[in-house]
């Protein structure tokens, strides 16, 4: 078993994207997630809770333990109407 904070080696996710308020469904953020880790196992994952640019990360508990807190925040320079993947980081 694996701890998420060994996996991610934080306890915290931030994603900037010029238009948070679009990334509110569990997959766009667990896509967001997986192509900036691509070795994680997308299905030993679940996103839960997202709404208000907060989110919950959390292992399946047999292969991965433990929970992240991931937040949404606005990236400044480049925003663009209906960006919801391009330009978005991760830190």
């Amino acid at each position: 078993m694996i701890k998420l904070i060994d996996l991610f080696g934080q306890d915290k996710i931030e994603i900037f994207s010029p238009n948070p308020k679009d990334l509110t469904d569990s997959n766009d953020i667990k896509v967001l997630i997986l192509w900036k880790y691509p070795n994680v196992i997308a299905k030993y994952l679940i996103v839960s809770q997202p709404h208000a640019n907060t989110a919950i990360l959390v292992g399946d508990n047999f292969n991965y333990q433990g929970w992240i807190e991931v937040f949404i925040k606005q990236k400044v320079e480049g925003v663009e109407e209906n960006a919801k993947w391009h330009n978005c980081t991760i830190k």
